[in-house]
């Protein structure tokens, strides 16, 4: 369970680097919409404990899909955009996960999160051992 100290520590910690990196934000966000038309951002589905699932913020790497929403790409299929390329290469899409630490939905330090197009996550949650809760 998640520490009033480690709360403030991913506040201030997220809140810095969101304002340091404020430029290259506003740099990527205008690539992304002028590489290709769609939304800037993707709410990608991840599992929390207990099977809660999270809607966390990145940036769109892939063209848009006709229902308006990005589909799941792997590393050089032809759905990346050129830009989408770059910031799976060097993880800047995940950038925006900062707002998703400031709202309390996920910490900078813990374990990683669990994607349900990740083929073993099923397995991976059923291996941690269960918390009980009085």
């Amino acid at each position: 369970m998640r520490t009033d100290r480690q709360r403030s520590f991913d506040i201030i910690a997220a809140s810095l680097l969101l304002l340091l990196s404020t430029p290259v934000l506003l740099l990527i966000a205008g690539l992304v919409k002028i590489s290709s038309p769609g939304p800037v951002f993707y709410r990608r589905r991840f599992f929390s404990r207990g099977g809660r699932t999270l809607r966390i913020l990145q940036f769109r790497a892939t063209v848009a899909v006709q229902n308006g929403g990005p589909c799941l790409a792997i590393a050089g299929e032809r759905r990346l955009t050129p830009i989408g390329r770059f910031l799976r290469r060097t993880g800047l899409e995940r950038l925006p996960r900062l707002i998703n630490v400031i709202r309390g939905e996920i910490s900078l330090v813990g374990p990683r999160l669990q994607s349900p197009d990740d083929s073993d996550w099923h397995s991976n949650l059923s291996a941690l051992r269960p918390v009980v809760r009085g």
